[in-house]
């Protein structure tokens, strides 16, 4: 999230960074492991504090829309023995969390939070060749229609990498919260759009969306938990 709410970067980092061989952020051995390091403290909180969030703002909309017909439900739920579902669904929600920030632990040794576009690249790739000369590592064009292109095209992929929970997670979240289900969707779909359509124009710009469609899920996943917590408690 931190790069994400970095300030926008126009280039891949070739105006702020001084280059490799390879085409790729100069980096110490020191400033690579320190960032590998920070990257590793920062996988606990990344799974923690989101879903203290989303199981607060789920709480809040327990309380605000009375609480009674959804315990109705949850009754229902328990007597079905249908939470743990709800609680399976949590556990793909904080798996597809954690499989997307665990690259994020070697991205820093390869870039810096200040690379700009070349933090859209999820893969690195290298030429091969016969020449005694270092291979040169190949990543998206970031400039003009090509880079606007190519990181529409890396939001979708971003969608696709993350829509998983809310699949299997809005579903039987609904049978307890159902206009909240629908409304949150709708801000994960708001999110989406902004995402996609903020990436075009550079890292950076699609911040927004992103903390919108996390919240969303991270919100089902708050609903799915407070009903598991409630059933196990009863």
């Amino acid at each position: 999230l931190g790069a994400v709410l970095y300030e926008q970067q126009p280039l891949m980092g070739t105006d702020n960074e001084s280059l490799g061989a390879d085409g790729l952020p100069e980096m110490s051995d020191n400033e690579r492991d320190a960032n590998e390091r920070a990257g590793r403290r920062m996988l606990l909180p990344a799974a923690l504090v989101p879903t203290a969030v989303g199981l607060a703002i789920a709480f809040a909309v327990y309380k605000l829309t009375g609480g009674s017909g959804a315990d109705a439900k949850i009754a229902a739920v328990k007597a079905n023995d249908v939470h743990w579902a709800m609680l399976s669904a949590f556990i793909v929600i904080r798996v597809v969390s954690f499989a997307n920030m665990f690259p994020t632990v070697y991205k820093g040794r390869v870039m810096r939070y200040k690379s700009g576009n070349l933090r859209a690249n999820p893969f690195i790739y290298t030429t091969q060749g016969g020449g005694p000369g270092p291979s040169g590592a190949v990543v998206m064009v970031a400039d003009g229609d090509a880079g606007m292109y190519n990181r529409a095209n890396r939001s979708l992929h971003h969608l696709v990498e993350n829509m998983a929970g809310l699949l299997v997670g809005a579903p039987l979240a609904s049978w307890c919260f159902p206009r909240a289900v629908c409304a949150t969707t709708a801000v994960w779909g708001l999110g989406r759009v902004l995402h996609q359509v903020g990436y075009t124009k550079g890292y950076g710009s699609h911040a927004l969306g992103f903390m919108l469609s996390t919240l969303a899920v991270e919100t089902i996943g708050g609903m799915l938990l407070l009903v598991f917590i409630k059933c196990a408690a009863a």
